[in-house]
């Protein structure tokens, strides 16, 4: 937010400008310290993911063309090298997939509501689209009661997380849906693959892609 205006009808209805005053940039932000995990994910893990996938599926499903056609701006000004990189939408399905498969396990074994969680992909490809860096960090999205009393940091021990990274790998397989879920390919309605609400979806308040580059389809 960037401007203000009295509630009172009859005072003047003419907002405060915050982001000239004084020649600077003012906004009105809500801070507040909450609590998350970053998973670092190996490049070449991923890398390793993403060719399964180009080796079994069309272009347009392992590069999600659907899905890079409704892409945010936000998204490609915070991932510039994905667009840009031959297999880089593949490798953002495969990160994005990843990280909702976590958020779902981390609400399971927490008790956070899914809405609760919120992820942030970092992505990096050098100039000859080789992916050099991956990650998610996972982050509750508020500051109420499930965003300050500890229960999503406590779930970052070393244990804890093998657990879930294990649960979140075996539930890849499984869908309540199956076999239409798992055999869907991306099209102009759905854009997504193998991927529905009781599998991969989450609130759109948690996705940060909007519930776009998601599917199962691993190899």
């Amino acid at each position: 937010m960037t401007g203000v205006s009295r509630l009172d009808p009859e005072a003047p209805s003419q907002p405060i400008d915050l982001s000239t005053i004084g020649g600077e940039h003012y906004g009105i932000a809500r801070d507040h310290s909450g609590e998350g995990i970053y998973f670092g994910l190996k490049p070449e893990w991923v890398s390793s993911i993403a060719e399964r996938r180009e080796a079994t599926l069309q272009p347009d499903h392992y590069n999600m063309k659907s899905s890079m056609e409704w892409i945010r701006t936000g998204v490609r000004d915070q991932l510039p090298t994905v667009p840009d990189s031959p297999m880089g939408p593949n490798h953002l399905t495969v990160v994005h997939t990843l990280s909702h498969l976590l958020i779902r396990e981390l609400c399971e074994v927490s008790g956070y509501s899914l809405g609760s969680i919120r992820e942030r992909l970092y992505l990096h490809h050098d100039e000859s689209g080789t992916l050099t860096r991956a990650g998610v960090f996972l982050y509750t999205s508020g500051p109420s009661s499930e965003g300050t009393l500890g229960g999503l940091a406590r779930q970052g021990t070393a244990d804890l997380v093998e657990h879930i990274i294990e649960r979140a790998m075996s539930a890849i397989k499984d869908c309540s849906n199956d076999p239409v879920c798992m055999d869907h390919k991306p099209t102009g309605e759905e854009r997504n693959g193998a991927a529905c609400h009781a599998c991969l979806y989450l609130p759109e308040t948690s996705c940060e892609l909007g519930n776009l580059f998601l599917d199962r389809r691993w190899q």
